[in-house]
Parts: C-alpha cells; sequence; structure tokens
C-alpha cells in the first residue's frame, strides 16, 4: 500500500484510522511518500513503528536527496527512526544500514526497549517484591511460575526488558456494559500495558479487542457425572423407531400374506373355470 500525501491533517487521519480499526496486518506493506520535515511527522510514529512500513521523504531542493527511513516499536520517538536509504537521480538507491527495506521489526528489537508486561496472581504464578533503588517505592514486582519463565526465554530472545503490572481488580478482563475492558485486557487497550500473560479464554470479543499470540497451551473444560450400573433393557431394540413406526410395520407385514392369499386364491378361481370351459368345449 502507498500513501502519498503532504496533508498533515490527512496524514494524522489515516494514522488514527489504521490503528483502531486495525486495518494493517503484518502482511500489508505500507509506504507513506510526503515532502513534509520529519518534525511535522511525529502524528504517524506510532503507526510506522507498530507496523511493516517505511516513510519515503522527498527533496524538493537542487540535491533531490530522497531519505528512505524506518521506525522501530517500543522505543523513544527521537531514538526510533532509522535510516534505511537515500535516493538520488546520479547514485541510485544507497543503503545506509545494513537492514533490509522493509525489516523485521519484531523478530529482534534493535534499541532493548523495556515493555510493560501485565500478569496476575494464581496458585501458579505468585507475586514477588524484590528491593530496587530505582522502582517507585524502591520495591519492584516479580512473578514466579512457567508463564514468568517462558517471558523470561523471550524476553532474552527479543534483546528486550520488562516490568510487571497487576491490575486493580486481580481479573483477566471482561467487557463492562459502557464497552470498556476490565482487568489485563482493559490494561493493554488503554496502552497501559504491552502486552499481558496469562491463561487466556479467547473468544471472540477479546479479539476484537486485541491480538492474541499463537497459544502455548490449550485447556478444555468437561462437566463429568458417576455413570452408575449398566442397566440392559430388554426393548431396547425397539428405541431407535417411534412407536407408530413399529406399527406401520407390524401391520404391513399382516396385510401383505393376507392381500397375497387373496390374489392368488382370485388367481386360482379363474384358472379353474377356464379348464372348465375348456373341458365342456370338447
Amino acid at each position: 500500500m502507498v500513501v502519498v500525501s503532504d496533508d498533515p491533517v490527512f496524514l494524522a487521519a489515516f494514522a488514527e484510522w489504521s490503528i483502531q480499526g486495525r486495518l494493517l496486518v503484518w502482511s500489508t506493506r505500507l509506504l507513506v511518500v510526503t515532502r513534509l520535515p520529519l518534525p511535522e511527522l511525529h502524528h504517524l510514529h506510532k503507526l510506522l513503528s507498530m507496523t511493516n512500513s517505511m516513510l519515503l521523504v522527498v527533496d524538493d531542493t537542487k540535491s533531490h536527496r530522497h531519505v528512505l527511513y524506518t521506525h522501530v516499536p517500543y522505543s523513544q520517538e527521537d531514538i526510533s527512526i532509522i535510516q534505511l536509504a537515500f535516493w538520488n537521480g546520479r547514485r541510485g538507491l544507497i543503503l545506509s544500514t545494513s537492514l533490509s527495506l522493509f525489516p523485521e521489526k519484531f523478530l529482534k528489537f534493535i534499541h532493548r526497549p523495556t515493555l510493560t508486561v501485565a500478569m496476575v496472581r494464581s496458585v501458579l504464578h505468585q507475586p514477588v517484591l524484590k528491593d530496587d533503588a530505582e522502582a517507585p517505592g524502591g520495591k519492584k514486582l516479580y512473578f514466579t511460575g512457567p508463564l514468568a519463565s517462558m517471558l523470561e526465554y523471550i524476553a532474552t530472545s527479543l534483546n528486550m526488558s520488562y516490568t510487571f503490572v497487576e491490575p486493580s481488580d486481580l481479573s483477566y478482563g471482561i467487557k463492562k456494559a459502557d464497552g470498556t475492558w476490565s482487568g489485563m485486557v482493559g490494561m493493554v487497550t488503554r496502552k497501559e500495558a504491552d502486552l499481558a500473560v496469562g491463561f487466556f479464554g479467547m473468544s471472540a470479543s477479546r479479539s476484537e479487542a486485541v491480538e492474541f499470540m499463537y497459544p502455548l497451551g490449550i485447556e478444555g473444560l468437561k462437566i463429568m457425572a458417576s455413570s452408575g450400573k449398566t442397566e440392559v433393557d430388554s426393548w431396547g431394540f425397539l428405541l431407535p423407531l417411534k412407536f407408530a413406526v413399529w406399527m406401520a410395520i407390524f401391520g404391513v407385514l399382516l396385510v401383505t400374506p393376507v392381500s397375497a392369499f387373496v390374489l392368488t386364491s382370485l388367481d386360482s378361481t379363474k384358472v379353474t373355470e377356464g379348464n372348465r370351459r375348456a373341458t365342456d368345449s370338447f
């Protein structure tokens, strides 16, 4: 998708619609072309950093040095903009970094961002407060458990750090009457947390509010009852069909032989009379 505009109002509206409507999936590549300078394009930062997109700033001066940028996610705006390449009529396209065009920004973060992770306490995951001089109140929240360990592996692989937060209602999140969400889902939708970790139930309403990653495990819920003694019903063979159907079958079984007997008797009478007439003729 290519968007060409020098109107900051239009670009701001396009960014807002795309984010709110979740119009741009990762498989869709977006190229924004404009003559506006970078300081006037701050409203595009979130859109360009969270999508598979690039920004081409066209230079109308004599140098005609057109610059291609990409925005990396979860970083401050002043360090999130990376110049990928530039182009002019004499030298063509010159790459400025080792990154490719439309780079995989979520494969491994460049600037090691710090993400906010929402999590609630449970039997498997217990909160722990540890001393940290840089944390508010001198204490930093941690969690123990399998999902916390998994998150540590992911953070190492993606080159990121994280801090835990816990929703005030200690819930996963339900949709309220006014359309807002509670719990961890609400924190993600309100941008109070970058992601949430837990045993979430995937529903249609939640999928409209947040995006789910590939499931790490699947659990099922079942209702169980005592099986009791095995009882054999002698008339159980009659259960597959209704009473009216069985009566119809029995009726056919009775009528069919009677009808066959009557028809056979009539036919025999006709044959006997025919033979008698033939005998009288001779």
